[in-house]
């Protein structure tokens, strides 16, 4: 996986994007889907910059959330197998409290428009999304020393 930078470029680049669907609200359920990535870019730059990770009571040393797996079994930590995003899940909801139920929304509501109901109201938008990157982009800011800029109006 790409290191901490990178991941850092991709969210900028998601999110300049992002301003041409809040411009005129078009492809809403885009919106969330890739506000939903773009949270998960600036956790993983988090893990990067932070790479001691607690999990279920345990410190891990990883980089990137692909290496929960390998730093479960290292430490002969029983756990059951882990997609990506359960994995990256379980660490911002014990390691990055003031963003978790955040990311989680946009988990929800990310895969909730891609599998259940296709089309997403403006309000929807204005209520979940916007509202959740802007505390997410401000946690990176002020935590990180990174430098996201985004229009949300």
């Amino acid at each position: 996986m790409p290191p901490g930078p990178e991941h850092v470029d991709q969210a900028q680049h998601n999110l300049n994007f992002l301003e041409t669907f809040f411009r005129d609200h078009k492809f809403n359920d885009w919106s969330i889907t890739v506000a939903f990535y773009t949270s998960v870019h600036i956790v993983e730059n988090a893990i990067f910059n932070v790479q001691d990770i607690s999990f279920q009571g345990d410190q891990l040393k990883i980089l990137h959330s692909d290496d929960l797996e390998k730093a479960l079994q290292k430490a002969n930590i029983k756990f059951s197998s882990l997609s990506p995003h359960v994995a990256r899940n379980l660490i911002v909801e014990e390691n990055f409290l003031q963003i978790a139920n955040h990311h989680k929304s946009l988990y929800r509501q990310s895969r909730n428009s891609r599998y259940k109901k296709y089309q997403i109201t403006d309000i929807e938008t204005d209520i979940i999304v916007k509202p959740a990157l802007r505390e997410i982009i401000e946690w990176s800011n002020s935590n990180y020393k990174t430098k996201f800029r985004v229009n949300l109006n």
